[in-house]
């Protein structure tokens, strides 16, 4: 009797031993709308990235609410592609879905181009342009130098545009390297041409100049804009007229001067020059510049104080 149960759990014991090496199959629904992702096959996704403007960015740029481009006027952002960084042209200012309300605005950025030089066009919705021009860029070439120039808008216009920067190529005149940047417009028409002061010596008004930083006063007439001290500056640069010279104007700023930028900011106006009007020499003289300078500048209500910068720097600046 004993023998006969040791065999029967003998037999037991090993059909469970059987029954638990068996093969179970679990069969996985063929149906993807499970939700269940496969990490064994590769996503068919895309990826979606929105960026905003700004330097070194080579994405494009986008927003909501209402940023500018060709939209056919519905306040939409342009959904073009709109670097603000194309290879050897950079764009800081402005930056994509600004509100643009005056006939003159600055372009700032850098750029790596033949000879430093570059091209904008700013066109409305209808691709109509409402203003263009070039723009030399300061620094070492070959390497990113910044640039800074005044785009001038010569006619209402209320909707959205688009600014183009870009370079000329060399070989073919075609334009390479460009960026395109969306805005907003709301510009008035031009007012009404405005009479701005130059200052200038004078030798026949001051004989022996026996003051270095006595200058006398002549009219410019400029051309509508609401940036009016800058005007004034470069006006103050072109020099006196051939009539003025007769009657011993003079003006001691270094030919080739030019300005790169004049901000007013509560009540002090700061003026960067190019590298040319480092190079004067004697005391005298960078009185007489000097004060040519301030008295066109604090002409203007605004102005209290003046700081002048040469290629973005205050110290040094004008010295005998």
């Amino acid at each position: 009797m004993v023998t006969v149960l040791r065999r029967l759990l003998l037999s037991i014991a090993f059909v469970s031993l059987i029954a638990c090496n068996a093969d179970v199959k679990v069969q996985v629904p063929a149906d993807d709308s499970t939700g269940i992702v496969n990490d064994d096959e590769p996503s068919t996704g895309s990826d979606t990235v929105v960026t905003g403007g700004g330097i070194g960015n080579h994405d494009s740029a986008g927003g909501d609410g209402d940023g500018g481009g060709n939209d056919g006027g519905n306040g939409n952002p342009h959904r073009d592609s709109t670097p603000t960084s194309e290879i050897n042209m950079r764009v800081s200012s402005p930056r994509a879905g600004d509100l643009i309300t005056t006939s003159r605005f600055t372009l700032r950025g850098e750029c790596r181009t033949f000879e430093s030089t570059g091209n904008y066009r700013l066109r409305n919705a209808a691709g109509a342009t409402l203003a263009q021009g070039h723009f030399t860029a300061t620094g070492e070439m070959g390497k990113f130098s910044p640039y800074s120039t005044t785009v001038e808008i010569k006619q209402a216009y209320t909707g959205n545009a688009m600014l183009e920067v870009f370079e000329s190529s060399a070989k073919d005149g075609s334009e390479i390297h460009k960026v395109r940047v969306p805005l907003r417009m709301r510009v008035g028409a031009p007012s009404a041409s405005k009479t701005v002061s130059a200052f200038f010596t004078n030798s026949r008004k001051d004989p022996g100049a026996s003051d270095c930083g006595r200058v006398f006063p002549v009219s410019r007439t400029v051309a509508p804009t609401s940036a009016v001290a800058r005007a004034a500056l470069d006006a103050l640069l072109r020099g006196p007229t051939d009539d003025e010279r007769q009657k011993d104007f003079a003006s001691e700023i270094p030919s080739g001067t030019r300005l790169r930028d004049i901000v007013i900011n509560s009540g002090t106006a700061r003026a960067d020059f190019s590298r040319e009007l480092n190079t004067a020499a004697g005391s005298c003289r960078v009185t007489a510049i000097r004060s040519q300078i301030e008295q066109t500048l604090r002409q203007f209500p605004t102005v209290q104080r003046v700081e002048i910068a040469v290629e973005g720097n205050t110290s040094g600046v004008l010295q005998p």
